[in-house]
């Protein structure tokens, strides 16, 4: 195995100190994720209503995941990788803050409808009748980086993913915050953010 340039790249060489108050930050951090589990399994179990449940449970979790992450580089000592999670976490915290500031009901609501207009968005581009699908198929074969003989991504039952995402989308229940987004497309704004949504309601 190749031995790594210690000046760049340091895995040894920590004093017993060091390793221990490491390892005492990575405790304290993985006890705020163990507490936050509990948290989340009864908002889960608690929770009432449909699907503007979703966001907030998902944003919560992520935060979860990307702090159980950070405390096991910590106790690694492998702090400047942190940084990008810690980003992370800050970005979910920010809309996890900004759904529960007010509104909570259609700011979730327009999350699950941009969600599902960027998923349907992708499943389109693998759609071989759809227009998108040789944009894609150009760019692919335009990438000097991917490998020769790849097969073209593939999703089974793509028209029927696509059909159950738009019948979801004209349900009742989605009519209001997807009636909102169908008008920040009509202002030719282009691929609205699920934030600019609602992001005026009082």
């Amino acid at each position: 195995m190749t031995n790594p340039v210690t000046e760049i790249l340091p895995r040894s060489g920590r004093t017993p100190d060091e390793v221990e108050m490491m390892t005492e930050f990575s405790l304290l951090i993985e006890e705020f994720v163990n507490f936050g589990t509990h948290v989340f399994k009864w908002e889960v179990e608690q929770a009432r209503g449909g699907d503007e449940n979703i966001p907030v449970q998902m944003m919560f979790r992520h935060i979860l995941e990307l702090a159980d992450s950070v405390s096991i580089l910590v106790k690694e000592s492998s702090i400047d990788p942190c940084k990008l999670l810690l980003r992370g976490m800050l970005e979910s915290v920010l809309g996890f803050e900004y759904l529960l500031e007010k509104d909570t009901h259609n700011r979730a609501m327009g999350f699950m409808v941009w969600h599902h207009h960027h998923k349907l968005k992708r499943y389109r581009m693998l759609n071989p009748k759809d227009k998108s699908s040789k944009d894609l198929s150009a760019r692919l074969k335009a990438d000097k980086v991917l490998l020769e003989g790849v097969p073209d991504p593939f999703i089974a039952n793509l028209e029927e993913r696509i059909q159950g995402l738009e019948n979801l989308l004209s349900t009742p229940a989605y009519q209001l915050a997807e009636s909102e987004y169908q008008k920040l497309l009509s202002k030719k704004i282009k691929g609205p953010k699920w934030h600019q949504l609602f992001w005026r309601a009082k």
